[in-house]
């Protein structure tokens, strides 16, 4: 029998976690030519994952530029992709998710048609300007994809609303980033040395009570982050509680940061965390920490310590159920409707009202889950072993 090759692409952190799995999977088949490559779109936040993952892409494009448009980007995608599809004339092409990696590879697979996998289908806000492009660009995938995998229901519900191509498989799969994170949770919490060289690392955060905040999203430019960040201040000193806040690398999350925090820094209520930082354990707890992006083990190790997440994160949404965190998110819509219904979130989008009032009301209850927790909607972290068996077999 031919082996039948697959192209899995990838460029942005949340996609090669989302990616890692199918690959580590797929390269198990004796029936798959496994491909995996990068467009390097996210660079500088890969490069940690590999050493975490234990992989490397076959092929990596590097694209990532100093002040890259979306524009650029998707245009140079494209290009090089359909250089990589030319060569190995593929069986699949897998694209995950939403972001421009994903709908320019899956636009060049398209033009040359070969067969799209879209890991993460469905997802849907019906914003097309909330998450910005990305609402876009996942319903332009589902136009043309041959494969959709659903992580949820609901998802799969959307696609068969909008009458997505009869002929395409349609799975309900759970979520492969859930896959990764009990991989990589039990890796963590199975290592004496793991777990000592984080707490030591993260010595100046009371690891027993304290918050995780993310905020990155392109609609919450401007105004909407001056809110946020003006909220996790008031949080942080009214509950006496420190904020560990990993900050984005894009220019306009640095800025705002920058901007709104810099006053605060000379007091000590807001720190940025450097290798140098002198810990000082007594000053009380009620500050903002303001730490580089995470490594994906250190972010597993804090989300299975935080009392609460607040974010505008999508992965974030699906992988706090699995330690059963309660989430804000800062989005006026979110296409995980899943954790919300099962109550794992509330939807609180920007306003430093609703945002202060709603984390008041879970930072004072001694238990998040009196009546138990509810089971995740994300799935079982056997998403994975789905996906492969059905594109073997297809």
């Amino acid at each position: 029998m031919n082996k039948k090759t697959v192209i899995f692409v990838f460029g942005t952190r949340p996609e090669l976690i989302k990616i890692f799995p199918l690959i580590l999977e797929a390269k198990k088949n004796t029936h798959l030519n496994v491909i995996a490559c990068s467009t390097g779109q996210h660079k500088e936040m890969l490069d940690s994952l590999y050493e975490v993952f234990d992989i490397k892409p076959d092929i990596d494009f590097q694209l990532m530029k100093p002040n890259q448009n979306l524009t650029q980007l998707h245009a140079e995608t494209m290009m090089c992709i359909q250089k990589v599809i030319r060569e190995h004339r593929p069986d699949w092409v897998v694209v995950q998710g939403d972001t421009t990696t994903a709908h320019a590879s899956a636009m060049a697979a398209f033009y040359e048609r070969v067969p799209v996998a879209h890991v993460e289908a469905g997802l849907r806000t019906y914003d097309i300007n909330s998450p910005y492009p990305e609402e876009m660009n996942r319903r332009a995938i589902g136009l043309i994809a041959k494969a959709h995998f659903s992580p949820t229901l609901d998802a799969a519900n959307n696609l068969k609303a909008e009458g997505v191509d009869a002929s395409a498989v349609l799975e309900i799969t759970g979520n492969t980033g859930i896959d990764t994170l009990k991989i990589i949770s039990q890796k963590v919490e199975s290592s004496e040395s793991i777990k000592a060289s984080m707490t030591s690392k993260f010595k100046y955060v009371n690891l027993e009570r304290f918050v995780l905040a993310t905020m990155h999203r392109r609609e919450n430019f401007g105004a909407p982050q001056r809110q946020i960040l003006n909220s996790f201040l008031h949080i942080a000193k009214t509950h006496q509680i420190d904020i560990l806040f990993p900050v984005h690398p894009n220019p306009n999350v640095r800025i705002s940061v920058e901007q709104i925090y810099n006053s605060h820094m000379s007091c000590g209520d807001v720190v940025w965390v450097t290798p140098n930082y002198n810990f000082d354990n007594s000053q009380p707890a009620g500050r903002i920490f303001l730490v580089e992006p995470l490594h994906y083990q250190e972010m597993v190790f804090i989300l299975q310590r935080t009392k609460l997440v607040m974010t505008d994160s999508g992965g974030l949404q699906e992988e706090a159920p699995t330690f059963a965190k309660k989430i804000l998110v800062l989005r006026n819509s979110t296409e995980r409707p899943e954790a919300i219904e099962a109550g794992f979130s509330e939807l609180v989008g920007t306003d430093f009202d609703k945002i202060t009032t709603t984390a008041a009301k879970w930072l004072n209850m001694d238990n998040n889950w009196p009546n138990g927790v509810p089971e995740n909607p994300f799935g079982d972290g056997k998403a994975s072993e789905r996906i492969i068996r059905i594109l073997s077999s297809s």
